[in-house]
């Protein structure tokens, strides 16, 4: 099978499935799965895929019909210009929390040296992009999933701020208990905001692959 044929068969199934961007997104899983950079898979429409190759990628494009996030499978996230790992343990960073990031870093611009907690981080993108954006800060990024900030962990070490950042598991009191002082000079979260009664009205990628506990409000 050659790639062109592979990438019409995959724009079908997509849309076949009412994925809003059959292109695109059949187009991502598939570079993933080449190897080949997304921009040059239409150059290396005569390249003959594998039986091996072929397999993986069907194996995402059913995936992905079935309605699981396309950052869940490729495994990743741009959130501020930093590709950040992401798992189903965690909830994919959306852009407007870009601005809470932006907001954050103007809040403290002139503190010096200040202590930020970061409330329930997740795949730690608040956490990573405050450590990166102001060196001489004390970032603390509390969660009460361990595989989440598992995750988190990586993200610090892969961006290079694996040693500024203390993760905690726990809620926020226990975030507390790690301040010398109790006290930080700000704090930043992207909590649960959707009742309960509401997850499953929303779109099937979150409401049924999104980790819930990261998602549900209560009632």
């Amino acid at each position: 099978m050659k790639v062109s044929t592979l990438r019409r068969q995959a724009w079908d199934v997509l849309q076949a499935a009412e994925i809003a961007d059959p292109v695109r997104e059949a187009d991502w899983l598939l570079a993933s799965v080449l190897g080949f950079p997304l921009h040059t898979l239409i150059v290396e429409g005569d390249r003959a895929v594998s039986p091996v190759q072929a397999e993986r990628a069907w194996t995402l494009i059913r995936r992905r019909a079935e309605r699981q996030p396309l950052q869940y499978l490729l495994g990743r996230q741009e959130f501020r210009g930093l590709e950040m790992a992401v798992t189903p343990d965690v909830l994919i960073p959306r852009p407007e929390t870009e601005l809470l990031v932006e907001a954050t870093l103007q809040a403290v611009l002139d503190i010096r040296g200040p202590r930020m907690l970061d409330v329930g981080t997740g795949s730690g993108c608040i956490a990573v992009s405050l450590a990166r954006g102001r060196s001489d800060a004390t970032v603390v990024a509390v969660d009460i999933s361990a595989p989440a900030l598992a995750v988190a962990r990586a993200n610090a070490l892969c961006h290079g701020v694996g040693d500024r950042i203390r993760f905690v598991q726990g809620d926020l009191l226990t975030a507390f208990s790690v301040s010398p002082d109790g006290v930080f000079d700000v704090i930043v979260s992207n909590p649960p905001y959707v009742p309960a009664g509401e997850l499953d009205a929303l779109q099937p990628e979150v409401a049924w692959y999104e980790p819930r506990l990261a998602l549900a409000a209560g009632t």
